[in-house]
């Protein structure tokens, strides 16, 4: 944690005791303190023991009388259940304390089993030849490229060729991979998508790349360290032209719309003959059909905490949560009862957290009736 983030904490806590914390506020606050009891991140300045002690006391006080409850579910990473106000579920705190002595307490062990593992580091590539590499656990090298540690890395070569030659790299469901491009542009690109590149930008001209589908994280090496060259995301006849910021692509095949988050700098959306610009924290979303595009104001950390080892879900339906963690995960899942699969909520979970212990969870909360596996079918009922 940063001498900023410490600052900030303190400064949320105070807050907290003295009533003047916003409710935004005050759920980072308390998610962060129930992720967190056996961190080393906590800040220098606490007497740990004394803050924990109070922080417990005012945390039942305030989620008591809150309609957003804030409910830890597993010992941790947590998934951190919000009942939306447009949902009728609500859980007894006292079931929740019942069952937890603290807030580091051991959670009920899940003895389900099934096929379905964690998502993980792997990808594959496809060279100018046609030639695809795998590169999970394999070390790769050839030319001005090489694979280290869960990521490409292109060297710029000194030598370039006039022609243009393009690169695919490819996540399939259940993976998650980065690269670095011949310019210095980081790519993460999440479950289940596809990025097709350069080898080699040409000197002077646009540096073009394409999400042919899925979601892509980049921070794009700035214009000024390349006579001004722009940088363009092409993806389902839209543009995402950039002069060095950071933004986030989705783009899933499935889903109707595409959406384009500004988190550093500015972007610019070119769709057919209509130009909209970004700032940060906005978010663009195209209609495919329509290619009608609309802008919003939006907390950035629910669209890239993906790239960060977490999924953050701002009243989304649990419908919509299972399709996000089947591509990582990679499963199906079926709805046998329609009225769950439409209940929102709002909550985080970290990436690495077994599917059984999720499910079950969610049972326990009696947000689910029952599920089962078959093979790499979950059916929820």
């Amino acid at each position: 944690m940063s001498k900023k983030d410490k600052q900030h904490l303190l400064l949320l806590i105070d807050k907290l005791f003295d009533g003047s914390i916003k409710n935004r506020d005050r759920d980072k606050l308390f998610n962060f303190f129930l992720n967190n009891q056996k961190n080393k991140d906590w800040p220098e300045a606490l007497d740990k023991d004394k803050i924990e002690a109070s922080l417990f006391t005012k945390i039942k006080e305030e989620i008591a009388n809150t309609p957003v409850k804030v409910i830890p579910l597993h010992k941790r990473p947590v998934f951190k259940w919000a009942v939306a106000a447009s949902v009728l579920l609500f859980v007894s705190l006292g079931v929740f304390f019942a069952n937890h002595n603290s807030f580091g307490g051991n959670a009920s062990q899940v003895t389900v089993n099934s096929v379905i593992e964690i998502g993980a580091e792997k990808a594959s590539l496809t060279l100018e030849d046609g030639s695809t590499v795998a590169l999970t656990g394999n070390t790769f090298q050839k030319q001005n490229v090489v694979n280290q540690e869960g990521k490409l890395v292109y060297q710029s070569n000194s030598q370039k060729n006039k022609e243009v030659s393009y690169n695919y790299l490819t996540v399939p469901r259940g993976g998650e991979y980065a690269v670095v491009l011949a310019d210095g542009t980081q790519v993460w690109l999440n479950s289940d998508s596809q990025l097709k590149f350069p080898v080699e930008f040409p000197e002077g001209e646009r540096r073009v790349v394409e999400l042919v589908y899925g979601e892509a994280y980049f921070d794009v090496s700035p214009s000024t360290r390349h006579n001004g060259a722009s940088f363009i995301v092409v993806s389902e006849n839209h543009e995402v032209e950039v002069l060095g910021t950071e933004f986030n692509v989705k783009s899933y095949k499935e889903e109707p719309v595409v959406k384009t988050t500004l988190v550093e700098g500015k972007v610019q959306i070119n769709v057919q003959e209509n130009v909209y610009t970004l700032e940060p924290n906005q978010q663009s979303i195209l209609n495919k059909e329509t290619h009608t595009v609309t802008v919003n104001n939006v907390d950035v950390f629910h669209d890239i905490s993906w790239k960060s080892g977490q999924f953050s879900f701002n009243n989304k339906s649990l419908s919509e949560i299972m399709q996000v963690l089947s591509r990582w995960y990679d499963f199906e899942v079926d709805f046998k009862n329609k009225k769950v699969a439409n209940e929102q909520f709002v909550g985080t979970l970290g990436k690495h957290e077994k599917i059984e212990d999720i499910l079950e969870n969610l049972k326990e909360l009696k947000v689910l009736n029952s599920y089962q596996f078959d093979g790499k079918k979950i059916i929820i009922e």
